[in-house]
C-alpha cells in the first residue's frame, strides 16, 4: 500500500505550547516526509483610534509604525514554527503559511480555513487556551466543535501521548462509522492497536474479544437487544478498518459497563489500557440521547489528561448510507 499523505492545519501564536502537536505527530508518524502542514497566525486589528479616517500625520505615521510591528511579530512567529517543524522532520517544502487579521475568534478563523483548504483536520493544543473551564463553559459545544463541521479536530493534552494504543466510540449512528472512517485513514501504517470500544449499562464486567475471532462472551453479548443493535455497526467497522490497510489482527472490540458515567467508564479504560487516542463520533445534539452524548464529549474533552481526543463531526467521511450503495 503506497504511503498516505496526511494534511493538518495547526495555529501557532509565539507560545511553546502552540508547537507541542509536532511531538505528537512524530510519535504518530516516524516517518514525517509524507506529513504537510499548514501554519497560521491570526493577529489581532489595530486599536479602533487607527481605524478613523481622518487621522492627523503624526497618528498616520503611528499607524505605519504599528503595522510594520506587527508584521515584524507575526513573521518571527511564523519564522521559529516553521523551523520547529523541519526540526522535527518534515520538509520544507510541505509547509505552508497563512496570516490573518483576527475579526472573529482564532477558532472560527482556523476552521472556516480547515473547511476550504486541503487538510485532514485541525490540531488543538488544550494548554494554549488558556482556562480549560472558560473553553467548555457557556456553550454545550465548544468553540472548535461549533465551528469545525467540515473537517475533524485534535485536541491534545500533555506530552506525554502514548500513540500504540486507539479506542473509537462505538454507538448505533453514522458518526461512529464516521470517527471509524477518519481513524482508519489516519493510523493505516502506524501499527496501532485499535479498539472500538462501547459502553452497555446492562452488563457487569468488561467484555474484549479480538474481532477476526469473537470469543464467546462477545458472540453471547451480541445475542443481546444491545449488543444485537451494534452488530451492523461493528460489521462496517471492521470492514472500513480492512480497506484503509488496518491488520485484523490490531483490532479489538471492547464493552465496558457505564455504571451510569460513560466518560468516567471511557477515561478511566483508556487510562488502564494506556490507550493514548480517543476518536469520537460527534452530532448534532437531538433530544436527550443526543445531550448525553455531547456531555460525554465535553467530559471527556475537560478530564482527559496525555490523551489525544479526535472528535469527527457530522457530515465528514463515512456515512450507513455509503454501505449499501
Amino acid at each position: 500500500m503506497p504511503q498516505l499523505v496526511r494534511r493538518f492545519l495547526l495555529t501557532v501564536d509565539g507560545s511553546p505550547e502552540c508547537l507541542f502537536p509536532l511531538r505528537f505527530l512524530a510519535m504518530l508518524y516516524h516517518d514525517l516526509k509524507q506529513v504537510h502542514i499548514l501554519l497560521c497566525c491570526f493577529y489581532s486589528p489595530l486599536a479602533p483610534v487607527y481605524q478613523e479616517r481622518d487621522l492627523s500625520s503624526s497618528m498616520v505615521e503611528q499607524r505605519e509604525e504599528r503595522i510594520e510591528a506587527r508584521q515584524d511579530v507575526v513573521q518571527g512567529i511564523l519564522d521559529k514554527a516553521r523551523q520547529a517543524v523541519i526540526d522535527a522532520g518534515m520538509d520544507a517544502e510541505n509547509i505552508r503559511l497563512h496570516t490573518q487579521e483576527r475579526s472573529v475568534s482564532v477558532a472560527q478563523h482556523a476552521c472556516s480555513l480547515a473547511g476550504i483548504s486541503r487538510v485532514d483536520c485541525v490540531l488543538v493544543q488544550k494548554t494554549t487556551m488558556g482556562n480549560l473551564h472558560g473553553f467548555l463553559g457557556g456553550n454545550p459545544i465548544p468553540t472548535h466543535l461549533r465551528h469545525c463541521l467540515a473537517k475533524p479536530v485534535w485536541f491534545l493534552e500533555g506530552g506525554h501521548i502514548d500513540t500504540s494504543r486507539a479506542a473509537i466510540g462505538m454507538y448505533q449512528e453514522d458518526a461512529s462509522l464516521r470517527a471509524v472512517s477518519h481513524a482508519a485513514s489516519m493510523l493505516a501504517g502506524c501499527n496501532t492497536l485499535i479498539d472500538l470500544i462501547h459502553c452497555d449499562p446492562h452488563i457487569d464486567w468488561s467484555i474484549s474479544s479480538a474481532i477476526a475471532e469473537p470469543s464467546a462472551p462477545l458472540l453471547a453479548w451480541e445475542k443481546s437487544p444491545h449488543g444485537s443493535a451494534l452488530v451492523p455497526y461493528l460489521r462496517q467497522a471492521r470492514q472500513i478498518l480492512a480497506e484503509r490497510g488496518i491488520p485484523e489482527k490490531d483490532v479489538r472490540v471492547v464493552v465496558l459497563p457505564s455504571r451510569g458515567d460513560v466518560a468516567r467508564s471511557i477515561r478511566e479504560y483508556c487510562h488502564q489500557a494506556h490507550v493514548g487516542i480517543m476518536v469520537l463520533g460527534h452530532s448534532k445534539p437531538d433530544g436527550i440521547w443526543g445531550f448525553m452524548k455531547n456531555s460525554v464529549t465535553r467530559a471527556i474533552l475537560a478530564e482527559s489528561r496525555n490523551l489525544a481526543v479526535w472528535v469527527v463531526q457530522r457530515g465528514t467521511g463515512y456515512t450507513h448510507e455509503d454501505s449499501c450503495c
